[in-house]
């Protein structure tokens, strides 16, 4: 079995709270109460194994989270690729967790 592509997070780094505005954007109003939307804002660290080297990447994250009756529940969280070191990797789109 090859190891390729498989990952390791190494370190996530201080969550932010701080709300951006989102009064302009939809979620499913029938499930979720827009004004009880909770933000975080983290990084993480990651390291990735190609058959000849480890690559570092930086992941930027984007999520969503309301309270329920029995824990948290994520809403929707953005996801993007950053660049670590001299990698010239264009940032990927984000993606939609669902």
């Amino acid at each position: 079995m090859s190891d390729a592509g498989f990952g390791t997070v190494l370190v996530a780094g201080r969550a932010e709270f701080e709300p951006l505005d989102i009064s302009d954007r939809l979620f499913d109003s029938d499930r979720y109460d827009p004004e009880a939307i909770q933000q975080v804002f983290f990084t993480t660290l990651e390291r990735q194994y190609t058959e000849t080297e480890p690559v570092q990447i930086q992941q930027f994250h984007w999520l969503f989270l309301t309270q329920a009756d029995d824990g948290w529940r994520v809403v929707l969280m953005f996801s993007r690729l950053g660049v670590v070191g001299d990698q010239p990797r264009p940032p990927t789109p984000t993606r939609r967790k669902q």
